[in-house]
């Protein structure tokens, strides 16, 4: 069932600025980090956050067809597991990123006196991303024209502000410190627009990733004791903004994991995931799975228990 736009748009309000909660803007040709917490301002634009040198807007509705995937990922812990929420919009089909900077127009700033002011296009941007620079001074436009690499190491220490843009979020940091954009060489190549781990439906790209509070760490490679409420308030979103194949594929495992049965279902890459998270959260919920759960979908995780017994 698709969730209600309303709900969507009050989700993300009550988490933009919420403490513990760890925000990106952008896909893996250009993203920037979001760290400010706080109470947002409201604004006709949307709610602004500002701290730690970076400024971000979450715009005020969601744009048409966009929507929110919450999700959840194995990681590198034979333990553990990822969770998040990726701001999804509509794919567009777009020539790939030649990665030459070009100047271009800010028609929509943070800060309504900045409107026409003339940017640095980074070339990064994937789909309906941008990734711009706006120079303090004129010297920064002499890169115009330059491949990114080779601007970037000029641009870099020129003061200015980084801006990621999509339909959903904007940050802006302020530069003179370096880039502050991230880029992935690789997502040109393969012109991946996401991590191929988070189960995007067809025509949907993600612009932007929430990170609510983990039940079981403090950040990654950092556990510590598992949060019961926390788990039960992600698991709430992932029912309502979750794939729904993949959260009754979920609800499946937990209910034959207590009933004592094993009959393994069928699983795509996605679906194999979601057991192997089903049982490592079910050694935080009920202690360890049966081992022939383990056997067959989580040898790392049966590793592990057995080397701590």
């Amino acid at each position: 069932m698709a969730a209600d736009p309303m709900q969507s748009e009050t989700l993300l309000r009550a988490m933009f600025g919420a403490e513990g909660h760890m925000w990106s803007v952008g896909t893996p040709g250009a993203f920037m980090a979001v760290e400010a917490t706080g109470s947002p301002q409201e604004t006709p634009g949307g709610l602004v956050l500002a701290g730690g040198g970076c400024r971000a807007r979450l715009r005020p509705r969601l744009a048409p067809g966009a929507r929110l995937l919450a999700f959840e990922t194995l990681s590198s812990d034979p333990r553990g597991w990822n969770h998040g929420i990726a701001l999804c919009v509509p794919e567009v089909a777009v020539a790939p990123s030649a990665r030459i900077v070009t100047r271009g127009i800010d028609t929509d700033p943070l800060d309504p006196a900045e409107a026409g002011r003339p940017v640095l296009d980074s070339g990064l941007g994937q789909g309906p991303v941008r990734a711009l620079f706006r120079p303090d001074t004129d010297a920064g436009f002499a890169v115009e024209g330059l491949g990114w690499d080779e601007a970037s190491a000029i641009v870099g220490s020129l003061p200015g502000n980084w801006i990621v843009d999509t339909p959903v979020l904007r940050a802006e940091r302020m530069g003179g410190q370096g880039v502050a954009l991230h880029s992935v060489a690789q997502a040109f190549e393969t012109r991946r627009t996401h991590a191929g781990t988070t189960p995007v439906p067809p025509g949907l790209i993600p612009v932007a990733h929430v990170f609510p509070p983990h039940p079981a760490r403090h950040r990654p490679g950092a556990p510590t004791e598992f949060d019961p409420a926390r788990h039960a308030r992600f698991q709430a979103i992932l029912a309502r903004h979750g794939r729904s194949d993949l959260w009754l594929l979920k609800q499946a495992v937990r209910a034959q994991l207590a009933a004592g049965r094993f009959d393994p279902p069928a699983t795509d890459r996605h679906g194999a995931a979601v057991v192997r998270v089903a049982l490592r959260q079910h050694v935080h919920l009920a202690g360890p799975p049966p081992r022939v759960w383990l056997e067959r979908f989580d040898r790392p995780l049966m590793r592990a228990l057995e080397g701590s017994e």
